[in-house]
Protein backbone atom coordinates (compact mmCIF):
# COMPACT_ATOMS: atom_id res chain seq x y z
CA UNK A 1 0.00 0.00 0.00
CA UNK A 2 1.57 3.20 -1.01
CA UNK A 3 1.45 6.25 1.52
CA UNK A 4 -1.20 8.61 1.08
CA UNK A 5 -0.79 12.40 0.02
CA UNK A 6 -2.53 15.53 0.75
CA UNK A 7 -2.09 19.18 -0.83
CA UNK A 8 -1.59 21.87 2.39
CA UNK A 9 -2.24 25.51 1.68
CA UNK A 10 0.85 27.70 2.86
CA UNK A 11 -0.07 31.71 2.83
CA UNK A 12 2.76 33.93 4.20
CA UNK A 13 1.06 36.65 6.85
CA UNK A 14 2.02 39.14 9.18
CA UNK A 15 2.72 38.33 12.54
CA UNK A 16 3.22 42.21 13.63
CA UNK A 17 3.47 45.31 11.87
CA UNK A 18 7.61 43.69 10.97
CA UNK A 19 7.32 40.13 11.53
CA UNK A 20 6.46 38.15 8.15
CA UNK A 21 5.38 34.20 9.02
CA UNK A 22 3.72 31.22 6.84
CA UNK A 23 0.86 30.02 8.04
CA UNK A 24 -1.08 26.13 6.92
CA UNK A 25 -4.35 27.15 6.06
CA UNK A 26 -5.36 23.86 4.70
CA UNK A 27 -4.93 20.42 3.91
CA UNK A 28 -6.60 17.92 1.22
CA UNK A 29 -6.02 14.23 0.60
CA UNK A 30 -5.17 13.32 -2.88
CA UNK A 31 -8.17 11.93 -5.13
CA UNK A 32 -10.73 13.67 -2.41
CA UNK A 33 -12.64 16.77 -3.22
CA UNK A 34 -12.85 18.30 0.26
CA UNK A 35 -10.47 20.52 1.46
CA UNK A 36 -10.24 20.56 5.31
CA UNK A 37 -9.40 23.88 7.15
CA UNK A 38 -7.56 24.04 10.45
CA UNK A 39 -8.47 26.12 13.56
CA UNK A 40 -6.74 29.70 13.08
CA UNK A 41 -5.10 28.89 16.27
CA UNK A 42 -3.29 25.61 14.71
CA UNK A 43 -2.06 27.51 11.77
CA UNK A 44 1.19 28.11 12.95
CA UNK A 45 4.74 26.82 12.78
CA UNK A 46 5.17 25.89 16.49
CA UNK A 47 1.92 23.33 16.03
CA UNK A 48 3.28 21.60 12.42
CA UNK A 49 6.78 21.12 13.70
CA UNK A 50 7.51 17.39 11.45
CA UNK A 51 5.25 19.39 8.56
CA UNK A 52 7.69 22.64 8.60
CA UNK A 53 11.18 20.22 8.87
CA UNK A 54 10.23 18.39 5.86
CA UNK A 55 12.71 19.52 3.05
CA UNK A 56 9.81 20.49 0.63
CA UNK A 57 8.06 22.78 3.01
CA UNK A 58 11.08 24.29 4.22
CA UNK A 59 11.63 25.98 0.37
CA UNK A 60 8.38 26.88 0.25
CA UNK A 61 8.86 28.75 3.47
CA UNK A 62 12.00 30.33 2.05
CA UNK A 63 10.20 31.21 -1.37
CA UNK A 64 7.83 33.41 0.79
CA UNK A 65 9.08 36.73 1.55
CA UNK A 66 6.39 38.85 0.81
CA UNK A 67 2.99 38.62 2.98
CA UNK A 68 -0.01 37.90 0.56
CA UNK A 69 1.85 35.01 -0.86
CA UNK A 70 0.50 31.48 -1.11
CA UNK A 71 1.78 28.00 -2.12
CA UNK A 72 0.07 24.66 -2.64
CA UNK A 73 2.33 21.46 -2.48
CA UNK A 74 1.96 17.83 -2.16
CA UNK A 75 3.25 15.99 0.76
CA UNK A 76 3.44 12.28 1.11
CA UNK A 77 2.25 11.34 4.21
CA UNK A 78 4.91 8.92 6.32
CA UNK A 79 5.38 8.08 9.89
CA UNK A 80 4.71 11.01 12.16
CA UNK A 81 2.92 12.84 9.62
CA UNK A 82 0.35 10.60 8.35
CA UNK A 83 -0.22 10.26 12.35
CA UNK A 84 -0.73 13.84 12.56
CA UNK A 85 -3.00 14.24 10.00
CA UNK A 86 -4.78 11.17 10.00
CA UNK A 87 -6.84 8.83 12.11
CA UNK A 88 -6.01 5.04 11.69
CA UNK A 89 -8.84 4.73 9.59
CA UNK A 90 -7.77 7.62 7.36
CA UNK A 91 -9.95 10.17 8.01
CA UNK A 92 -8.78 13.94 8.09
CA UNK A 93 -7.73 15.06 12.02
CA UNK A 94 -5.36 17.29 13.46
CA UNK A 95 -3.53 15.54 16.69
CA UNK A 96 -6.80 13.77 17.47
CA UNK A 97 -8.94 17.04 16.21
CA UNK A 98 -11.05 15.97 13.41
CA UNK A 99 -11.11 19.43 10.82
CA UNK A 100 -13.64 20.93 9.13
CA UNK A 101 -14.40 20.64 5.70
CA UNK A 102 -14.05 24.36 4.57
CA UNK A 103 -14.88 23.76 0.72
CA UNK A 104 -15.78 21.07 -1.79
CA UNK A 105 -15.02 21.07 -5.13
CA UNK A 106 -14.65 18.96 -8.15
CA UNK A 107 -11.51 20.47 -10.20
CA UNK A 108 -9.51 22.41 -7.14
CA UNK A 109 -7.89 25.26 -9.09
CA UNK A 110 -4.08 25.33 -7.35
CA UNK A 111 -3.44 28.55 -8.65
CA UNK A 112 -6.62 30.46 -6.95
CA UNK A 113 -5.34 30.80 -2.94
CA UNK A 114 -8.49 30.20 -0.62
CA UNK A 115 -9.18 32.59 1.64
CA UNK A 116 -11.01 31.67 4.33
CA UNK A 117 -14.87 33.00 5.16
CA UNK A 118 -13.21 34.73 8.42
CA UNK A 119 -10.97 36.94 6.42
CA UNK A 120 -13.16 38.96 4.43
CA UNK A 121 -13.83 42.24 5.13
CA UNK A 122 -17.24 43.09 3.81
CA UNK A 123 -18.56 44.83 7.16
CA UNK A 124 -15.32 46.90 7.29
CA UNK A 125 -14.71 50.09 6.48
CA UNK A 126 -12.62 50.98 3.45
CA UNK A 127 -10.74 53.25 5.83
CA UNK A 128 -10.15 50.06 8.08
CA UNK A 129 -9.10 47.95 5.38
CA UNK A 130 -6.47 50.32 3.82
CA UNK A 131 -5.03 49.91 7.24
CA UNK A 132 -4.86 46.53 7.05
CA UNK A 133 -2.38 47.19 3.68
CA UNK A 134 1.07 46.55 4.22
CA UNK A 135 2.55 49.22 1.78
CA UNK A 136 4.79 51.83 1.40
CA UNK A 137 3.93 55.44 0.12
CA UNK A 138 4.86 56.66 -3.26
CA UNK A 139 5.92 59.51 -4.21
CA UNK A 140 8.13 58.35 -7.44
CA UNK A 141 11.33 59.06 -5.77
CA UNK A 142 11.35 55.75 -3.45
CA UNK A 143 10.52 53.03 -5.91
CA UNK A 144 9.74 51.99 -9.29
CA UNK A 145 6.35 52.82 -10.28
CA UNK A 146 5.39 49.31 -12.56
CA UNK A 147 6.78 46.73 -9.59
CA UNK A 148 4.44 49.47 -6.96
CA UNK A 149 0.97 48.99 -8.76
CA UNK A 150 2.00 45.22 -8.93
CA UNK A 151 1.97 45.43 -5.11
CA UNK A 152 -0.81 47.66 -5.18
CA UNK A 153 -3.06 45.26 -7.06
CA UNK A 154 -1.70 42.33 -4.82
CA UNK A 155 -2.49 44.17 -1.71
CA UNK A 156 -6.14 45.18 -3.03
CA UNK A 157 -6.87 41.47 -4.33
CA UNK A 158 -5.97 40.35 -0.70
CA UNK A 159 -7.49 42.28 0.79
CA UNK A 160 -10.70 42.06 -2.06
CA UNK A 161 -10.94 45.48 -2.56
CA UNK A 162 -12.64 45.98 -6.05
CA UNK A 163 -12.22 48.32 -9.17
CA UNK A 164 -14.88 50.86 -7.92
CA UNK A 165 -12.82 51.54 -4.96
CA UNK A 166 -9.00 51.75 -6.28
CA UNK A 167 -8.96 55.34 -7.29
CA UNK A 168 -9.97 55.80 -2.82
CA UNK A 169 -7.34 53.28 -2.28
CA UNK A 170 -4.70 54.34 -4.07
CA UNK A 171 -5.04 57.77 -3.46
CA UNK A 172 -3.81 57.26 0.16
CA UNK A 173 -0.57 55.82 -0.71
CA UNK A 174 0.47 58.39 -3.06
CA UNK A 175 2.65 61.55 -2.33
CA UNK A 176 4.28 64.29 -3.37
CA UNK A 177 3.98 64.44 -7.49
CA UNK A 178 3.06 61.36 -7.78
CA UNK A 179 -0.16 62.83 -5.91
CA UNK A 180 -0.10 66.03 -7.64
CA UNK A 181 -0.24 64.04 -11.00
CA UNK A 182 -3.16 61.19 -10.08
CA UNK A 183 -5.37 64.50 -8.73
CA UNK A 184 -4.67 65.84 -12.35
CA UNK A 185 -5.70 63.40 -13.91
CA UNK A 186 -8.67 62.76 -11.70
CA UNK A 187 -9.87 65.70 -12.96
CA UNK A 188 -9.25 65.56 -16.31
CA UNK A 189 -10.56 62.34 -17.43
CA UNK A 190 -13.31 61.77 -14.91
CA UNK A 191 -15.95 63.99 -13.12
CA UNK A 192 -15.95 62.30 -9.46
CA UNK A 193 -12.78 62.74 -7.09
CA UNK A 194 -12.19 60.87 -4.51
Amino acid sequence: MTAPRARFHFISDCLDAKTTIVKVLTVQLEKEDTIFQFPTEYQLKEHHRKLFDTSVVRNVTKSMKTRGNFRNVWITLINELKDNYLDEEGNVCFKGLYLDGAQACVDPNPTAPYIPKSETFENKSLHSIVKDMILDKFSGKNQNAKIFLELFVQECNRLRIGNPHFPQVLKVFLEGPALDWFLAFLKTHTLSYP
